[in-house]
């Protein structure tokens, strides 16, 4: 992945965009574009807030124990919301080692989205959350925040669509991966097949912009 352009437009005395220009090989550009509201005391920082509400959707879906039927039954847990929403997506299931538990990929997914559910997995790995926090987090602290160095890594994907399967004592004992959304649809998805796997009700993310 080769970043070509950043720039960052203000759109009114409150709020400014960055706009991104990503090249990966034999996969063209991409373009990313994000959008920073400056706040006070009486207005939250939207990416903090999202933040939080990530925090919590983490210590809600814990899990004691993850082996391999595990793997299989959240497997189908999301490639039958797939069936039944209809869209096209990929799906990985990493061990904590990187190897894949379970994977399955739509007619339209490819692999593309094999690499970055690769690179998703990599960012759960470094930080022990899931992917949309840390890139709430940059988009919270900007480019001198703890993650900013992820978000320029061409082996890491600071974005939506990973998310740990971690005990409470802080053991991860696998990842869940997904891709073809747009990345916060991404984990919108990934956690509705979560909670619906372990029966539990969470906070759901706002998505921002």
């Amino acid at each position: 992945m080769r970043v070509l352009q950043r720039s960052c437009i203000a759109s009114s005395p409150h709020s400014y965009s960055h706009r991104i220009l990503i090249t990966m090989p034999n996969k063209g550009v991409d373009i990313m574009t994000t959008t920073t509201t400056a706040t006070n005391a009486a207005s939250p920082n939207p990416y903090g807030e999202l933040a939080k509400t990530l925090l919590e959707q983490e210590r809600l879906l814990q899990v004691e124990r993850f082996d391999d039927r595990d793997a299989w039954a959240l497997g189908g847990t999301v490639v039958n919301h797939i069936f039944e929403t209809g869209i096209d997506l990929g799906t990985s299931i990493f061990r904590p080692n990187g190897t894949v538990m379970f994977r399955y990929l739509s007619k339209g997914a490819g692999m593309g989205n094999i690499e970055w559910m690769r690179r998703k997995f990599n960012t759960i790995a470094a930080t022990g959350h899931c992917s949309l926090y840390t890139w709430a987090c940059w988009q919270r602290d900007g480019e001198g925040g703890e993650y900013a160095d992820l978000a320029a890594h061409n082996d890491y994907a600071v974005c939506g669509g990973g998310f740990p399967l971690m005990t409470a004592d802080g053991d991860l004992l696998a990842v869940l991966t997904v891709s073809a959304l747009p990345h916060q649809k991404d984990h919108a998805f990934l956690t509705e097949c979560l909670a619906a796997w372990k029966n539990v009700e969470i906070p759901r993310a706002t998505i921002i912009g």
